[in-house]
Parts: C-alpha cells; structure tokens; sequence
C-alpha cells in the first residue's frame, strides 16, 4: 500500500519477533524445536492476519469514503461474522440472562471498545497510515 520501509523498520520487526519468542519460549531451544500449535494458536494467527489486512483495506477504503461509513460497515461485517460464530457456540441463549451489570459492560465495550476504539483508529489509518496507526 505504498507504505515506506527502511532497514531501520525491518529490524525492529527482526528484533521484536526474536524478542517475543524468547519470551514465550524462556530462552529454550528445546521448547523450540517441539513447538506444536493447537486450533487457539491457529485462530489468533488468523486473528492477526484479519487485522494486517483490516489495517491496509482500511487506508485504501478511506481514500474513497469517509471514515464513520467506513467504521460503520467494516463494525458491521464484523458483527456478521460474530454473530454467526456465536449461533454456532449457542451464545445467544445466554442474552436473555444478562443482569443489569452484564448489560452496562457489553454497552461499555461496544461504545468504548469498538466504536469509539476503530473510529479513532481509522482516523489514524488515515492521517499517518496503517503501519504508524497499528503501533
């Protein structure tokens, strides 16, 4: 998406990868090389990789619509794919339960968390670009 690398940008991200799997790893070799992924690991990869691709459609989309009808729609498509996973885990049973409290903390994270969270976002996409605003 046109974004300006430098060598300087390569090895901070060389650097922060090492850095994170000797974290996780503690510095061992030998939990490197009997490393195995479960379906999670797979599933924030892919988590990961939705929110790369989220980040440059993003600054791309903007070029052409503004940023709260971009917000609107991609809050939207989102809450699709949501949804239907949740059919799946049978989450919408558990709606109707909800206390008082149970409710005030979902409008919490949808206003504050997601609303708020990606407009500021793709504000930011927008002015300084996708790599800048994911930092």
């Amino acid at each position: 998406m046109k974004e300006a690398w430098s060598g300087k940008t390569g090895l901070s991200l060389v650097l922060s990868l090492v850095g994170v799997v000797i974290v996780i790893t503690k510095g061992s070799f030998h939990t490197i090389s009997t490393l195995s992924f479960n379906v999670g690991d797979i599933l924030f990869f892919a988590a990961l990789a939705c929110g790369v691709i989220y980040g440059l459609l993003g600054k791309a989309v903007m070029k052409e619509v503004s940023k709260l009808l971009a917000t609107t729609l991609m809050i939207f498509i989102g809450s699709v794919f949501l949804g239907g996973s949740s059919l799946v885990e049978g989450g919408w049973g558990k709606v109707p339960d909800l206390s008082t409290q149970g409710w005030m903390e979902m409008l919490y994270m949808v206003l504050f968390g997601t609303l708020i969270g990606y407009v500021i976002f793709n504000k930011g996409v927008e002015q300084i670009g996708a790599s800048r605003a994911s930092i």
